[in-house]
């Protein structure tokens, strides 16, 4: 693989540059140094200059299928102002050269907001607090984006500095799991709960550890012990009390067994991005810019207006699995993969109104009607103090008392994850008995005791 300076060098490398995986290409401005930065920037610009000038042949065009969809994120989304500067003039001169620059789909981080929250990365700080902000460009100094979801923990910096101590620990920490299993079993952990948004960003990360690209056709191109733990991940998501002691046992002894440390970190990072995939489709996180579902290059005023009420982290472009059930039983989320708004890839739009299901409301709608009615309830502007807010709080109706109806329609899988998932159908029941959850837990604590006592 060519280096980013040979990259440079030749300025239009058909055998080298296109070599390169697209975050390799922009390395030249992880630097905290701003005088490092203005010249990798200045690299970037001339050479993507060169690639303009050559837009009609066929290795232009694949470099720009590579690269453009990124250019475009950090020239929006980048906490480090020149950085997006610079990108915007590149982004500018490649629509003067007649090179045809994709749109934006989703400019917020949530489907909940049609614009970017506070204009975090235009007026630097913004609403955020500082502390927010510098952690914003550590992780951008780190990954070269600051993901979306991040952007919308940036609301409470004290948490967001222990969550990213945790999952970097988890994802990139010493441990005794190779990156790339980390990230797929990242990616199966997601899928469970059908959030596209997560599992496209953990396939990223997956390749940029040098993962096997073939894993990404699904599970039948994994290694056995990856394999292995389909079913582990498949009660852990849904139905952990029908965990027991067996179930570990069998992936800690015999051939593509785990170690305990091994099995240990697997299980955190399941149950991690159990949890993450459900505060990515409550926060109705919205795709990554640089990602199939987050740029278009029709009119972006053309997607209904549903799209944006939509929750486009959770999937719901339905495959054979999901036999039986039709348009009408489908139940949208904002997190997993977005429907069939995104105009590039199909023709068809979903009806901007509310989907009923048996008389129910099951889209969006019926919940935000709900919120909105919330909202009102017991308002009182002049509360400013702590006491009264919290007495304010405890006043005010339990969850118990609010209008949610629990869909009765299935949820229909993305057809991109489909390819990691065993038995799609399989799902979250209520527990039949204290004693299922006993034996469950009871299990768990004396397999991993005896264990620990080898």
């Amino acid at each position: 693989m060519a280096t980013f300076q040979s990259g440079f060098e030749n300025g239009f490398g058909e055998t080298d540059l296109y070599e390169d995986i697209a975050p390799s290409f922009f390395y030249g401005i992880k630097q905290r140094d701003k005088d490092k930065r203005a010249q990798a920037l200045e690299q970037i610009y001339k050479t993507v200059e060169i690639w303009a000038s050559r837009k009609n042949e066929e290795v232009a065009k694949k470099l720009f299928v590579e690269h453009l969809p990124t250019m475009l994120r950090l020239s929006v989304e980048c906490p480090l102002e020149d950085v997006r500067t610079a990108f915007t003039r590149i982004v500018t001169m490649l629509k003067e050269s007649g090179v045809k620059v994709p749109n934006v789909i989703h400019p917020a981080p949530s489907s909940f907001s049609r614009e970017r929250l506070n204009n975090t990365f235009v007026s630097g700080v913004s609403q955020l607090e500082e502390t927010s902000s510098a952690i914003f460009v550590e992780a951008f100094i780190n990954q070269l984006r600051v993901p979306r979801l991040i952007q919308l923990l940036g609301y409470h910096p004290k948490y967001l500095q222990c969550f990213l101590r945790t999952h970097n620990f988890l994802m990139r920490g010493d441990g005794p799991l190779p990156y790339p299993d980390r990230h797929y079993i990242a990616i199966m952990a997601a899928s469970r709960h059908r959030c596209s948004y997560l599992v496209s960003m953990q396939e990223k990360e997956f390749l940029e550890q040098n993962g096997d690209p073939t894993w990404l056709l699904g599970l039948n191109h994994i290694p056995t012990k990856l394999r292995n733990l389909l079913t582990l991940n498949k009660l852990l998501a849904h139905q952990p009390w029908h965990v027991r002691a067996d179930t570990y046992k069998n992936l800690l002894v015999g051939p593509d067994s785990f170690s305990l440390g091994e099995l240990a970190h697997a299980i955190v990072i399941m149950t991690h991005y159990h949890v993450l995939a459900s505060f990515a489709l409550g926060c109705g996180v919205n795709p990554e810019i640089d990602t199939p579902q987050g740029n278009c290059y029709e009119d972006v005023s053309q997607i209904p207006a549903f799209c944006y009420q939509g929750n486009p982290a959770l999937g719901v472009i339905g495959s054979p699995s999901d036999s039986e059930v039709t348009d009408s039983d489908i139940v949208f989320s904002p997190a997993s993969s977005s429907p069939a708004y995104v105009i590039n890839k199909t023709e068809k739009f979903f009806d901007t109104t509310c989907v009923m299901t048996n008389g129910v409301e099951t889209s969006s709608c019926s919940l935000m009607k709900t919120l909105d009615s919330v909202k009102d309830i017991n308002f009182d502007p002049e509360l400013e103090t702590k006491e009264a807010m919290d007495r304010e709080f405890h006043e005010s109706r339990s969850v118990s008392d609010l209008d949610f109806k629990q869909p009765t329609s299935p949820l229909l899988t993305p057809q991109d994850l489909m390819k990691y998932l065993i038995d799609p159908k399989y799902g979250h029941e209520d527990i039949e008995s204290n004693s299922a959850l006993k034996d469950g837990v009871s299990g768990l604590v004396c397999y991993c005791g005896i264990a620990m006592k080898r």
